[in-house]
């Protein structure tokens, strides 16, 4: 009897690359729209970000902080419209790199627990550039391909696999910090709290590597993706949407979670499955 299509050892055809992709840009474009939205509505946030550029001596603080939050705002609609992908794309780029360089690189890499408290780390705006350079690449010609996209989809998987892996190879290096995190999933009404973090740990890891090894990915991928579902109801949801100074929100595992099933989206065989199954 043959394999399930959906459990190929290695990666089928992408038989809806634009779907796929579509789905990670308007994540992506919905996700920094809310940013740049909220930083427009909010003025104790264009002076935190006035406070920010002035610490670092460029000039006109206040003014570069609305048109930050204006080019966010205009970037995010004209990629949902698919329009000027491109512009938008490195616009976006450049805003996240600086924010990397002056706020998130020097506390540390990953946001939540390992960072310092109250600043997140770099990797939801490491992922979120991965996404943005995969979209002005594919969108770089006038009439992208199909090819194009079913490559980025397939930079956008294995990206999103090397930032998850930093999670359980930190908690490898860590192990005194494992029974608390047990213990936290038990006080949820989990079982075996140790026991389930180690299985959480070696599944992200193993599925990581399957990712970045090309093998299994749809298995691997919903792996992924339940471990970040479980993750929103246990920790981020009650921390509200964003990630940010003091918050922890789940827009960045809703970011991953985007990336991990957009492949699956554009790879699974529905039709094939189905008459494996009916057979």
């Amino acid at each position: 009897m043959p394999i399930l299509p959906a459990l190929a050892w290695r990666p089928r055809p992408l038989l809806r690359p634009w779907i796929s992709l579509d789905s990670v840009r308007w994540a992506v474009a919905l996700l920094l729209l809310l940013h740049g939205l909220h930083g427009l509505l909010r003025p104790a946030d264009r002076a935190a970000l006035a406070t920010l550029l002035a610490s670092h001596h460029v000039p006109m603080g206040h003014l570069l902080a609305w048109l930050t939050f204006l080019t966010q705002t205009f970037a995010s609609l004209a990629l949902l419209m698919r329009r000027w992908v491109l512009p938008a794309a490195l616009a976006h780029a450049l805003v996240l790199a600086l924010g990397i360089l002056w706020v998130h690189a020097p506390r540390w890499y990953v946001v939540g627990g390992a960072s310092s408290p109250g600043h997140p780390g770099a990797e939801y705006s490491v992922l979120l550039l991965a996404c943005l350079g995969t979209l002005a690449w594919v969108h770089r010609k006038a009439t992208p391909s199909a090819a194009s996209a079913a490559h980025g989809l397939e930079v956008i998987r294995i990206t999103a696999a090397l930032v998850v892996a930093a999670h359980p190879v930190h908690g490898f290096f860590d192990l005194a910090g494992l029974p608390a995190f047990g213990r936290f999933l038990e006080s949820l009404g989990l079982p075996w709290g140790l026991a389930t973090v180690w299985v959480i740990l070696i599944t992200q890891t193993l599925s990581s590597l399957l990712l970045v090894a090309r093998r299994l990915p749809i298995p691997a991928s919903l792996a992924h993706a339940a471990i970040l579902a479980m993750g929103i109801w246990t920790v981020h949801a009650p921390d509200w949407f964003v990630v940010g100074p003091g918050e922890n929100g789940m827009e960045f595992s809703l970011l991953l979670i985007t990336c991990f099933l957009a492949p699956v989206l554009a790879a699974w065989p529905r039709r094939a499955l189905l008459a494996e199954i009916r057979a």
